[in-house]
């Protein structure tokens, strides 16, 4: 998988310098978050998308919350009430005065309102507008009343999408805006080791074309060979819902590749599925699936002060071969994938917000994607000009007076593979995956396919002489 950076400036004086967004090769991986604050529940904290980690630390597809942790969830104010409970199919978030809003609440020692911790139920971004003459940047889509489901994800209550939480904001500003030294991307990177390589290789060079009765011993033994991986975050905090999010949707797309886990969409064939089909024989080439933005995923107005995004424009891409281990390095160019894999991707691409709808940790890696986005537009406003005529976030970057949601992060993770007879003999997989985007250069190069003055900046203009932080 190609590398990627995310350029910005550290501060006024500096050059741009290389950063960026990558999520590499999991062969599986969870973040299990006990250490609870801004009054975040433990359920709320420890399981996101339907993926878990159970008493051994190991991952695991997370079944439905019991009766009483969903009802403790909903004492726990996760719900929303009062007017911001209205469905809108246009609802405006100041960031300045959402800044102001949570100060006001850390400060006086008040905990943090559902209304604030779900972003007064957004349940996607679709534009941002920069107002010079307020200095404030506004954040604007589709909201909603929510609720926990029953998995434990707070979503929509008609829509049943995940909604934006303020923790994923802090955290891609905070990237964003480095008040330090940083990791020059953002991502995981989950590798078997030195010794299970060995074994694993070993253990493939004795098997040859067998027959049915011996693939589920032979997936067994696949999986004792190469052992436990190691998982190593980069960027973003490794105790974070935003990193449990991303390598949740990872997950899951892996499961959907190697047929452990059944399409909610028909027009979507496992990988497992296409390739058994073909009659080869043998060990199938290993292959990685990984996320990246789509194409058009954002445009922006020549004056570079309104955006708008792409519904859902999320791609799957795939590459065949393994790539270079170590803690920091970059992806070399892999060899092209398989007809088979590439059209599983091509599937997954096409299909994505309809398998975001049916799998909502897409949806939520989706939301990720904008809110990275988002925060770029507000560090690039920021950057080019001056302190007069643009906002930029102090208190939502300070660690200390406003921290999230934290909790622990496992060191390992079992490997997961699959193994399918096809018309040829035995197939073998074992698979990888990711997430890729580079916020800087979606934002620079986003076409200017809307007009100055648009009536989304005229909106702004009339709504934000209220006073409170959100509006319709």
């Amino acid at each position: 998988m190609p590398g990627f950076s995310l350029h910005h400036s550290r501060d006024r004086r500096c050059a741009l310098v290389r950063r960026g967004i990558w999520l590499i090769r999991s062969m599986g991986y969870v973040v299990s978050l006990g250490v609870v604050l801004l009054c975040a529940s433990s359920v709320f904290a420890q399981t996101v998308g339907g993926v878990a980690i159970d008493p051994a630390g190991a991952l695991r597809r997370a079944g439905e919350i019991t009766p009483a942790e969903l009802r403790k969830l909903r004492d726990e104010d996760q719900r929303c009430a009062g007017d911001v409970s209205r469905p809108s199919d246009r609802r405006r978030v100041s960031l300045r005065r959402l800044e102001s809003a949570v100060e006001s609440c850390l400060t006086s020692g008040q905990p943090l309102p559902a209304e604030i911790r779900f972003l007064a139920g957004l349940v996607r971004i679709d534009g941002v507008t920069i107002d010079q003459d307020s200095r404030d940047v506004i954040v604007a889509g589709p909201a909603e009343a929510w609720e926990p489901d029953a998995f434990g994800d707070v979503v929509g209550v008609k829509s049943r999408r995940p909604v934006l939480e303020l923790d994923d904001l802090i955290i891609a500003l905070r990237y964003a805006f480095p008040t330090g030294d940083t990791d020059d991307f953002i991502g995981c990177s989950i590798d078997p080791t030195p010794e299970g390589v060995g074994a694993f290789d070993k253990l493939m060079r004795t098997q040859k074309t067998s027959d049915a009765s011996r693939v589920e011993p032979l997936a067994h033994a696949m999986e004792q060979a190469l052992g436990s991986q190691k998982i190593t975050v980069f960027g973003v905090p490794s105790n974070s819902r935003f990193a449990l999010k991303l390598v949740s949707a990872d997950y899951r797309l892996k499961r959907l590749a190697l047929g452990h886990d059944p399409s909610p969409v028909k027009a979507l064939t496992s990988f497992i599925d296409l390739a058994a089909r073909n009659p080869v024989s043998g060990r199938v080439p290993q292959h990685r699936w990984w996320f990246t933005p789509g194409k058009n995923a954002v445009c922006t107005s020549a004056d570079r002060l309104v955006w708008k995004f792409e519904v859902d424009a999320v791609a799957v891409a795939t590459a065949r071969g393994e790539s270079p281990r170590g803690a920091k390095s970059v992806p070399v160019k892999s060899a092209p994938a398989s007809k088979d894999a590439q059209l599983f991707a091509d599937q997954a691409t096409r299909a994505f917000p309809e398998l975001a709808r049916g799998i909502p940790v897409f949806a939520s890696l989706s939301n990720l994607i904008t809110l990275s986005l988002t925060a770029e537009i507000v560090h690039q406003a920021a950057t080019v000009t001056s302190d007069a005529t643009s906002w930029r976030p102090t208190f939502l970057l300070d660690e200390v007076r406003c921290p999230c949601v934290t909790g622990t992060v496992p060191q390992t993770t079992p490997a997961m593979v699959n193994v399918r007879r096809g018309r040829g003999g035995a197939w073998v997989f074992a698979a990888s995956g990711g997430v890729e985007f580079r916020p800087d250069s979606l934002v620079k190069q986003a076409s200017t396919s809307i007009a100055d003055g648009s009536q989304p900046d005229a909106e702004r203009v009339d709504a934000v002489t209220g006073s409170h932080w959100w509006w319709d």
